[in-house]
């Protein structure tokens, strides 16, 4: 079967070629811009760390498994690590094992880059390769789910095209009240003997402030957020005093309110700082999505790694 695919690293010049993949595996259209903001990884020191399989008869895509570098913090050390995204297959080329060869070339890659680990959080799809490729499962996230009671604007506009922009103004207008400019804060799971997603320049800079994602300032607490399809995502929060988080939620449940958002919601691995606090207001966590690592240097304990909603790839 090797002789049948040719493995190339991404590039510039590969831009198209995983637009072609990204419409054929999820019926979107990517922008250059959008390709271009997503991999450029320079400010960690890499960019690239992806391979793309070739069909060598017909000379088309056929699969992309790529990393995206970033750096972690363990102990006061920065290392450089690297998160899981965006792998696919043409569907005129799965069952071929693509998966599993792209990601074998792409980790060697990643090694030989000094990447220390990889971490991802996959969906049912994607985990059983990912457990092919030696990964570890380490864990899940705990996941917080609050209803509240509103007339639900944000989902129909998400349903109703036409409403999409309207329903945004109203977003904009009505959370304009407490929305402050984006700025790095620490990530709220940091502690002694745990590693963390480090919150630099370089990390808000590759995840801006925009129409559906950016940060809010209430009892002198900030929480990043997001909006998605009517809900309203806590990404993480920075808390000056432990006693305020309840003021945080019920200012948020207000906003959920006000904007006709019916979801709050967030996701924290066990026992990190927010998921205590949590628990210790009363709520009650859903066990959901994997958190997993694949090693690349054995030198960091990766169970100790805590993450939060704001580290994954989609908020």
């Amino acid at each position: 079967m090797d002789e049948d695919y040719e493995f190339v690293r991404m590039s510039d010049e590969s831009l198209a070629d995983f637009a072609l993949l990204v419409r054929d595996a999820f019926g979107t259209e990517p922008t250059v811009a959008e390709m271009k903001a997503l991999f450029d990884t320079t400010a960690w020191g890499k960019k690239y760390i992806a391979y793309i399989a070739y069909s060598r008869e017909t000379r088309e895509p056929a699969a992309f498994y790529g990393v995206f570098p970033c750096f972690v913090e363990y102990n006061g050390r920065q290392f450089l690590a690297a998160q899981s995204g965006s792998t696919m297959t043409h569907s005129e080329h799965r069952k071929r094992g693509l998966f599993y060869r792209t990601g074998l070339k792409t980790f060697e890659l990643a090694r030989a880059e000094g990447i220390h680990f990889v971490f991802g959080f996959p969906n049912p799809f994607s985990y059983p390769g990912l457990m092919k490729l030696g990964w570890t499962h380490d864990g899940n996230f705990n996941s917080y789910h609050i209803v509240v009671p509103t007339i639900p604007l944000g989902a129909l506009a998400h349903k109703i095209s036409f409403l999409t922009p309207l329903y945004r103004s109203l977003f904009n207008f009505v959370t304009s009240r407490w929305r402050v400019s984006s700025y790095p804060f620490a990530n709220s799971s940091a502690g002694a003997d745990t590693g963390v997603v480090s919150r630099s320049d370089f990390a808000l800079n590759y995840k801006p402030e925009n129409s559906e994602r950016f940060m809010l300032r209430t009892g002198g607490c900030t929480i990043w957020i997001n909006q998605q399809q009517g809900k309203i995502g806590i990404g993480d929060i920075e808390l000056t005093d432990d006693r305020d988080f309840k003021k945080v939620l019920r200012s948020l449940k207000f906003i959920c309110f006000l904007t006709g958002s019916f979801h709050l919601r967030t996701y924290v691995s066990p026992d990190s700082k927010l998921d205590l606090l949590f628990r210790e207001n009363g709520y009650r966590p859903r066990r959901t999505v994997p958190i997993c690592h694949k090693d690349l240097s054995a030198e960091l304990p990766l169970k100790n790694f805590k993450y939060v909603y704001g580290d994954f790839d989609t908020f």
